[in-house]
């Protein structure tokens, strides 16, 4: 309960500041950090989504009628180049800067035959339907040990082949970057790590909620990526979704779609907050929480931001004003979540107000080891 009590004196500071968009801030600020305790390739859920399981199994013999096909189903490759995005149309880009990019966690991969799988559908198809101007340069970042990057540089000699566009390959040695990470997010990280000694090796996890303190200042927009993804479209359309970030936003984010954070119920907090961490409850009405695998991030905006310096865990470095920080939610289409894992583990008869995702797919996101259609 230690976070309820962080953010609920942090949002007494800031209580002047458009409740709105704070509520989008710290529940994408919290996805970030929570999806590596609710779920990975090892499903290793957390003791509250435990629970939920074992309380609910029962609920499997009820009615299970989602329908996953209308929603998974490949749809005709045509984009208008509108607020969505997508091929064709004018690019109206405000990026100066031709250096697009992308990073990717990259940890342990030489011991997973399923990640250098997943990792090698994922940059075959951003190869196949990435399409840069002359001048422009992809910039892959990975965060990766010794043995997985050895392992990364052969892979990357293959599945960049018959890359079209410049790139540059960029390697981050996990260690040094958790040790600076760690100073910076040990304040947060010790209200999500799930028990003690594991907070210096989880600092890592934090990355995306304090990279814009230890990448290079020149380097004012990224975006982060998981390995299971499968690329629809340009990778260079996903920039242009930074130009629909309404005014202060410093992240782009999809909802989680499926009932993760349904039953999450945290009883002791003020009606504010139990916004922030409880309404579980399906679009468009509710706020099912966030996904990770596919995020914008606004890294010139989070150093500008004095309010986002103040968060909890993230260290106010002497920035005063700066606009009000929001997080975007944009088209599931960008970032289509396939696991149906919770369809089948009690969630049968509300999966599909989750699950349901309408407008083309841009980016299939195979999480808890589903596979690609297509």
């Amino acid at each position: 309960m230690g976070i309820l009590r962080v953010v609920v004196c942090t949002m007494g500071r800031i209580s002047t500041f458009r409740s709105y968009q704070l509520i989008l801030l710290l529940a994408a600020a919290l996805a970030v950090v929570a999806f590596y305790y609710f779920g990975s390739e090892r499903q290793n859920f957390s003791s509250t989504t435990k629970r939920i399981k074992q309380s609910q199994a029962s609920h499997n013999a009820n009615r299970n009628d989602a329908d996953l096909t209308l929603d998974t189903r490949l749809t005709p490759h045509e984009h208008d180049g509108g607020e969505d995005g997508g091929e064709g149309g004018e690019d109206t880009s405000s990026l100066s800067d031709p250096h697009f990019h992308v990073l990717m966690m990259f940890t342990k991969i030489d011991k997973s035959r399923s990640l250098q799988e997943k990792f090698r559908v994922a940059m075959l198809s951003m190869v196949k339907h990435g399409d840069f101007l002359e001048e422009e340069v992809l910039v892959l970042h990975f965060v990766s040990d010794q043995a997985s990057q050895e392992l990364g540089q052969r892979m990357l000699q293959e599945v960049l082949l018959d890359a079209t566009f410049q790139y540059e390959v960029v390697f981050h040695d996990v260690v040094d970057l958790t040790h600076k990470l760690f100073p910076i997010v040990e304040a947060m990280q010790k209200h999500f790590s799930a028990g003690s000694g594991a907070y210096y090796s989880d600092a890592i996890f934090f990355l995306s909620v304090a990279m814009h303190h230890i990448m290079p200042q020149s380097l004012s927009r990224i975006v982060q990526v998981d390995l299971d993804l499968k690329y629809r479209t340009n990778i260079r359309d996903l920039f242009k979704q930074f130009d629909h970030f309404p005014p202060g936003a410093v992240l782009g984010i999809t909802r989680e779609m499926q009932p993760v954070y349904r039953y999450a119920q945290f009883p002791h907090v003020n009606h504010l907050t139990s916004l922030v961490l409880m309404s579980g409850e399906p679009p468009p009405d509710g706020l099912p929480g966030f996904n990770s695998g596919v995020m914008l991030l606004d890294l010139k905006a989070m150093r500008a931001s004095a309010l986002y310096n103040q968060l909890p865990g993230a260290r106010e470095r002497g920035q005063a004003g700066g606009p009000v920080p929001s997080s975007t939610p944009w088209a599931c289409g960008w970032n289509r979540q396939l696991c149906t894992w919770w369809r089948e583990h009690g969630y049968g008869d509300v999966f599909q107000l989750y699950y349901r995702c309408d407008g083309p797919v841009y980016i299939f996101h195979g999480n808890c080891n589903t596979g690609h259609p297509g």
